[in-house]
């Protein structure tokens, strides 16, 4: 795996931010300096050691210092690294990231560089694949950048196994919506058995209960079916991590999402019984709504697109929502390994 140095100052927003693109959206291994052990070794001998076989650098410059002026000026730690790296990898090798009204010192003027505002490093996160690209030594494996659109909730399905298949040992974390969870049991199960740490959010059965005893029954089954495979699961792949919560707000929203990579969304849709309707095998008897989602179409996003930033916004915005809530009324998962 390319390994790539990060130089930074004391702006650990950027720093995170910065790490978590290139390992999550590029798969490369950043290499943070105080992140990795001494050994015993003075900061410049760690240096060496750690930036020996390193590919690329990519140097943040952040307001750290007041100059006798009242400028703002890059930390001397990272303008020596810069240096370092200029003189081990060429410049072609080595990106500067400069935050805005950072002063430049003159004798690196005229080196290219890309400036991004307050901690926003995310708008010029294209950029920085670019110029990896064009220096790393390996091609940096490319991630489809397009938005596809399903009619039914299975053809997703089936697209989200293929990139799971395809991305075997690389996916880390999922988080999923559901209203039943039943069309998800396969992608569930492969996650699973790759180790994966997964978040399942399942529609609260008391919610459900107020208006369909249809999608009661639903939850249950798919409950059951998780809690009977579960130990199966586990015996094949013991590092497998599963967190079952229940939610109360009956949004008509559904959504997986794999790292920062893949968001499948699609929305449920509640319609009115007709209680004249005796032939509906959707609902019972008691029913005042109809719920469905499976045959409404749905889109699957790729990390890199416009779509997806706007839509991982919406999907981020709803997980919050249910983690406060778990933390403030300290809810427990209704089952979990």
């Amino acid at each position: 795996m390319e390994r790539i140095f990060i130089s930074h100052g004391h702006n650990e927003t950027v720093r995170m931010k910065l790490k978590q693109f290139l390992q999550e959206r590029l798969n490369l291994e950043p290499i943070v300096l105080q992140d990795e052990p001494d050994l015993g070794m003075t900061i410049v001998e760690k240096l060496e050691h750690y930036g020996s076989d390193c590919s690329f650098a990519l140097i943040i410059l952040t307001s750290d210092d007041i100059t006798v002026e009242g400028g703002k000026r890059a930390r001397q730690n990272v303008i020596h690294e810069l240096g370092f790296f200029h003189g081990k990898l060429g410049r072609e090798r080595v990106l500067l990231l400069k935050q805005q009204d950072v002063e430049l010192f003159t004798n690196i003027s005229g080196v290219i560089y890309k400036e991004f505002n307050g901690n926003d490093i995310e708008k010029i996160f294209d950029d920085i694949r670019a110029a990896i690209e064009r220096g790393a030594v390996s091609p940096i494996p490319s991630l489809p950048t397009t938005t596809h659109v399903f009619t039914q909730q299975q053809e997703i399905n089936r697209e989200l196994l293929n990139y799971i298949e395809k991305e075997k040992n690389n996916v880390r974390k999922a988080t999923l919506v559901q209203y039943s969870g039943q069309k998800v049991k396969e992608v569930l199960e492969s996650l699973l058995l790759q180790g994966v740490d997964v978040i399942l959010f399942l529609q609260s059965k008391a919610t459900a209960n107020k208006s369909s005893k249809v999608q009661v029954n639903r939850i249950n089954l798919f409950s059951d079916l998780v809690k009977t495979e579960l130990d199966s699961i586990k015996a094949k792949k013991g590092s497998a991590k599963l967190k079952v919560y229940e939610y109360d707000p009956p949004a008509s929203l559904r959504a997986i999402k794999i790292d920062d990579k893949v968001l499948a969304i699609g929305w449920y849709i509640y319609e009115y019984v007709d209680k004249g309707n005796l032939q509906d095998k959707q609902t019972y008897p008691d029913d005042d709504i109809k719920l469905y989602g499976h045959s409404i179409p749905g889109k699957l996003l790729f990390a890199g697109s416009q779509e997806y930033e706007i839509m991982n916004k919406l999907f981020q915005e709803l997980i919050s929502n249910f983690n406060k809530h778990i933390k403030s009324n300290n809810i427990q998962p209704i089952f979990k390994i």
